[in-house]
């Protein structure tokens, strides 16, 4: 299964959470999407936004300028199965505060986008992982794969 990792750059509202996360979780990425299919340059993603939720996403075009893709765990039929029985479940706002006091866990049946995507992996403790986290764990598998 694939990940892609948001490095890129946005304004307003978005782009201020977007640089929080990245100075509170020490990292080049405030996102992650689970890439459940691709055709060309068109990726079918999925995941979990702050104000949307969990969701699929048919034909996006992830630019390389803004987006790491990396091989990882997980298995794609998987994970689509995850999504689609998800669908529409709310963002886990409270669970970001773990990432500050870790005896908080979050509201159960709502996600934030790394915790959404390792759920959907069948990763085990997801709500421990945010973008940065679930990217390190990525490479590694993907390091040990190739070994």
């Amino acid at each position: 299964m694939k990940y892609a990792f948001y490095r890129g750059r946005q304004s307003g509202w978005r782009g201020l959470f977007d640089w929080a996360v990245r100075i509170w979780m020490h990292g080049p990425y405030s996102h992650v999407e689970a890439i459940l299919g691709q055709n060309g340059d068109l990726y079918d993603i999925a995941s979990s936004l702050p104000g949307t939720g969990v969701r699929i996403a048919i034909n996006q075009i992830l630019s390389p300028k803004q987006w790491d893709i990396f091989e990882g765990p997980g298995d794609e039929t998987q994970a689509l199965q995850w999504f689609a029985a998800h669908a529409g479940a709310k963002y886990n706002y409270l669970g970001l505060f773990g990432f500050i006091w870790r005896p908080v866990t979050g509201d159960p049946g709502e996600y934030f986008c790394s915790e959404a995507c390792c759920y959907a992996a069948g990763i085990a403790e997801p709500w421990r992982f945010d973008p940065n986290a679930l990217a390190d764990l990525v490479k590694a598998d993907s390091a040990s794969a190739a070994t």
